[in-house]
């Protein structure tokens, strides 16, 4: 596969490239002229705000644009790739018109952007600027009309209309009594219409008229032909940017994104999930390049905050609750898929922020109140998940908290997370403190995610008892039961196994293990965790490839094919991980089953089939 992307912006032009570009895929982005394909609009702000605003802001709008268009018109991988995050990972080279060449080809200013952006959405960054042939202004981006804020802007805040970001406004504009600026990015109608709606709400919730918020949506939009990939990796960078630039205008040397430290932080919900499928959008490592961009960009001290980085989801639905505003929770959205959103039902029910939602409003005891189950086109606690994707989600989310919850001490929570280390260098209460912290904040979110399920799991007990619950629900497969007993409480490597070649083996669902023997086999991937758990249930008898289909993968839409080579694979790792008494059996034609064996045989015709 040829992951090499050269980005040429603003009219091609031959520049002198390194040998390895040769043959690279080519992409074209034009916010100019009538190959138009990149739109900049920003609303409410005026010309006369603009006026002391340097040109090189300017540069990083157009920049932060071209580079959030990019990463969705090029291509990483299909849902056939979940597993594998590193195959996510593309190359590209930006070449763009700027109006400082002189400062953007800076080696400072070029490593600032490159680890800044290859840490944020995982791909590998080249840039190289030149002059642009007429320079261009900001005030060329405005939409007509702009009447400006009523009084002195206090604070600029990123603002989505999320749960986070909405409670943060709440927070600054009725509990600090500050004049604040939303800026917003608006991806489409809808949810410029959502937007507009909670601005319009903070409004009336104010004080005094004074304390309005004034609002700066921003748009920037592609091509339809051009979207390719829809995971927006980069769109925090663009965010940024115009958040910086408004601050700019208003002499302002900060801004603040609103969002709780689970989804800041975000470690990976298994193993398997690397690279840019673990997004980062509001790292401290990414806040912290943001803040060493902007102040290399304005020549001056500039800070990107989080002030709900110890805060959890719960916590922040908690804050609304206890200020007697739980009913505007039911107005913030946090659905990933904006495309298929409506009035009646604006969130899906299928994606990781529904999957979250859900979770934390059980937590805060605003399920109903908060969070109505009417407002999902899927509910997640009970919908029956008939694809993988959908179901290899829901059982990491429950399996990430599980294996939190186990955890007693930071040491133990670093070893098991390595990639939490990213974060230690980045806060400012040092490594040490840091890491005690965060080890506080994914317990406490933990705690919070289980007993939510807890009181639900109670609350539908008839359901459960009579059978009317999915196995494949959010609850069904918080409930199911390990084979072998409960699932390790340290790390894989260190887990307690099954020391008898006669004991059953214990497959760990969260850590996606199997142990026998003294041995562990640390599996590739949930679905071949799936099918282990199947052929352990049913020990020493045979299960055929269509209840291995149903049961595994959920559906009767995986291909024969699929299930034979899954099995093939689980029962090679089981080999080099050295579980020698465990012995997958495809004797039976279009079946397989898993043996206990008191020594092992060399006997070619025990091979899977």
């Amino acid at each position: 596969m040829n992951n090499r992307f050269l980005v040429v912006c603003d009219g091609r032009r031959e520049l002198t490239r390194p040998p390895e570009w040769k043959g690279a895929r080519l992409l074209e982005l034009n916010s100019r002229g009538t190959r138009r394909n990149v739109t900049i609009s920003i609303k409410d702000i005026t010309t006369k705000m603009v006026e002391h605003v340097p040109p090189i802001a300017t540069d990083l709008v157009e920049i932060a644009s071209f580079v959030y268009s990019a990463d969705q018109s090029i291509e990483r991988g299909r849902v056939a790739e979940f597993e594998y995050g590193l195959k996510w990972r593309r190359r590209m080279r930006f070449e763009i018109p700027v109006q400082n060449p002189e400062f953007w080809n800076r080696k400072d200013v070029k490593a600032t952007l490159r680890d800044l952006l290859g840490f944020l959405s995982d791909d590998i960054y080249e840039f190289e600027f030149r002059p642009q042939s007429v320079p261009h202004r900001l005030d060329e981006y405005l939409i007509k009309g702009g009447h400006g804020p009523n009084g002195t802007v206090e604070e600029v805040v990123l603002f989505s209309g999320g749960l986070d970001s909405f409670a943060g406004a709440v927070s600054e504009i009725i509990d600090s009594r500050r004049k604040i600026a939303l800026v917003s990015h608006r991806s489409t109608p809808k949810v410029a219409a959502h937007q507009d709606h909670l601005a319009a709400l903070l409004g009336e919730q104010s004080p005094t008229p004074k304390l309005r918020p004034f609002h700066v949506p921003v748009e920037v939009n592609k091509g339809k032909r051009l979207t390719r990939d829809c995971t927006q990796r980069t769109r925090s960078f663009l965010f940024a940017a115009l958040g910086a630039t408004v601050a700019r205008m208003f002499d302002l040397n900060r801004i603040r994104f609103y969002e709780n430290g689970v989804v800041s932080i975000n470690l990976p919900l298994s193993p398997q999930v690397l690279g840019g499928r673990a997004t980062r959008t509001t790292h401290p490592r990414v806040l912290t390049g943001f803040g060493r961009l902007f102040s290399l960009v304005f020549d001056r001290p500039f800070e990107v905050e989080n002030p709900y980085q110890w805060k959890t989801k719960t916590d922040v639905a908690l804050l609304l609750k206890v200020a007697l505003r739980a009913e505007w929770c039911a107005k913030t959205i946090s659905c990933a898929h904006t495309i298929s959103r409506s009035l009646k039902h604006p969130h899906c029910g299928r994606c990781s922020q529904c999957v979250d939602r859900r979770a934390i409003m059980l937590a805060a005891e605003l399920d109903e109140t908060g969070d109505p189950s009417s407002g999902y086109r899927l509910d997640p606690l009970v919908h029956e998940y008939d694809l993988p994707e959908d179901r290899t989600l829901v059982e990491r989310y429950v399996g990430l908290a599980r294996r939190v919850a186990r955890i007693h001490d930071p040491a133990t929570f670093a070893a098991m997370f390595p990639e939490a280390a990213a974060a230690f260098a980045c806060l400012p209460e040092g490594p040490s403190s840091g890491a005690m912290r965060l080890f506080d904040l994914y317990s406490r979110h933990s705690r919070q995610v289980l007993a939510g399920l807890s009181r639900s799991i109670k609350n539908r007990s008839d359901e459960i008892l009579m059978g009317r619950l999915g196995r494949a629900s959010f609850l069904g497969l918080s409930i199911r039961s390990y084979v072998g007993g409960p699932a390790s409480t340290t790390r894989p490597s260190e887990a307690a196994s099954v020391t008898s070649c006669c004991e059953l083996p214990a497959i760990d669902d969260d850590n996606y293990t199997i142990a026998h023997a003294g041995r562990i086999c640390e599996l590739r991937n949930t679905v071949e965790c799936r099918v282990c758990k199947c052929l352990a249930e049913s020990l020493g008898d045979y299960v055929s490839i269509e209840e291995l289909e149903r049961r595994a993968w959920g559906s009767k839409n995986t291909s024969r094919h699929a299930v034979i080579q899954a099995v093939s694979n689980l029962k090679r790792q089981l080999r080099e991980a050295g579980l020698r008494y465990l012995m997958i059996d495809g004797r039976a034609k279009g079946s397989y089953r898993l043996n206990l064996q008191a020594s092992r045989k060399s006997d070619d015709s025990l091979m899977v089939g």
